[in-house]
């Protein structure tokens, strides 16, 4: 399994699912969510992921250090999961609402 595939599987699997992802999104270095209910983000979880550097608390969600390859992992959540691109350009998970906030940035893959 492609390493990027299996950081992005294993992320997902402590994050509260699908339903659990309000956004996603990312920079340069860190995966960037937002999500519906935080006592199903398993941090601690997250952070011993061989891949993950750190997973930070953020204003409007949790960020996620992944490295330079975070584009390729966003890649592969977004070909593996139910999401879709939403109004802002980024990344949403269906059946959720997009709330606007200033400190997320919007990214699309081209």
């Amino acid at each position: 399994m492609d390493n990027n595939l299996r950081l992005a599987k294993e992320i997902m699997s402590h994050v509260g699912g699908v339903g659990n992802i309000a956004s996603l999104n990312h920079c340069s270095t860190r995966l960037r969510l937002r999500v519906n209910h935080e006592e199903n983000f398993d941090v601690e979880a997250i952070k011993k992921i061989d891949g993950v550097l750190d997973v930070v608390k953020a204003i409007g969600g949790f960020q996620i250090i992944v490295g330079n390859n975070v584009s390729k992992v966003y890649a592969a959540i977004v070909a593996n999961y139910d999401v879709k691109v939403g109004e802002e350009g980024g990344r949403v998970a269906r059946h959720s609402v997009i709330l606007p906030t200033a400190s997320l940035t919007a990214f699309t893959i081209l």
